[in-house]
């Protein structure tokens, strides 16, 4: 009962899946360490690029997510994404496909599912098991590779997306299904509005100069004061095994801090394009 009645610390896991590979890549972090919006997602997806690159034998990639605009779907992504390119050795072209809202289902979800049934009869009691519970979720082909995040590696991408595509998205962001970005066309980004093949593409004029980008947390972040005293009695009255409170009670805390789901899963909840 205290357990379910009390506050719970958060831990995000983003997840890439390859369809030729079936590799499966987790990047978790814990709300302590970053929040879950535009720019923790496009820093993830530029690591991920950056792995993809380094492999030296890919020439063009094809993502495809959900289009929540809080996350996936908006200039910050799609900046990052071809920041990334232009920084890149091999890669020459990245396809960015935004699914239909209602229609997400892929691939990827398989590997939240194989967490989901692995951890079925067992209690995970801190954050810092789920890195080895998603690791080992799967044997085979292989176990999924997986990359525990902290807030130094989060980057800010809010200047460089500021006047990226120069105001030529406004009113456009929401209806993209398919934007693409090669090498040989840098100050260039190509959308279509379907994902029919013979669906018009129109041109978007972008800033075509890599650059390095700061880092958006200076320190880890506080957890709201009231979760930090359910977490303490969890740890007080032994439902968490001792063997974990030092976890817990070294999180710093604070009565200013708000809730960290804040951030909307909800796709095409509007028209802004942000």
């Amino acid at each position: 009962m205290l357990l379910f009645y009390s506050r719970k610390y958060a831990v995000f896991n983003l997840c890439f899946y390859e369809s030729i590979t079936r590799n499966g890549f987790c990047f978790i972090w814990g709300e302590t360490e970053a929040k879950r919006g535009a720019n923790e997602i496009a820093t993830i997806v530029q690591k991920y690029i950056q792995n993809v690159d380094s492999r030296g034998t890919i020439t063009s990639l094809i993502l495809y997510s959900d289009s929540c605009p809080g996350q996936n779907k908006n200039k910050i992504v799609l900046a990052a994404i071809h920041n990334a390119l232009l920084k890149s050795t091999n890669l020459l072209t990245i396809q960015m496909n935004y699914l239909l809202p209602g229609h997400t289902e892929m691939s990827v979800d398989s590997i939240h599912s194989t967490i989901e049934q692995s951890v079925r009869n067992i209690t995970v009691w801190a954050p810092s098991q789920w890195a080895t519970i998603s690791e080992l979720a799967r044997k085979e082909p292989a176990p999924y590779i997986v990359e525990n995040l902290t807030h130094e590696d989060f980057l800010d991408f809010d200047e460089l997306s500021d006047k990226y595509f120069k105001g030529n998205l406004v009113g456009k962001i929401s209806k993209i299904r398919i934007a693409t970005f090669k090498k040989s066309h840098p100050n260039q980004m190509k959308v279509k509005l379907s994902m029919k093949d013979d669906a018009p593409e129109e041109s978007i004029q972008i800033i075509a100069r890599p650059r390095s980008i700061n880092s958006r947390y200076n320190s880890s972040l506080p957890i709201t004061k009231a979760k930090y005293m359910d977490l303490k009695k969890l740890c007080d009255t032994g439902v968490i095994p001792k063997i974990f409170h030092k976890e817990y009670l070294n999180l710093q805390h604070s009565n200013t801090t708000k809730e960290c789901l804040i951030d909307t899963d909800i796709e095409d909840v509007d028209e802004n394009d942000n």
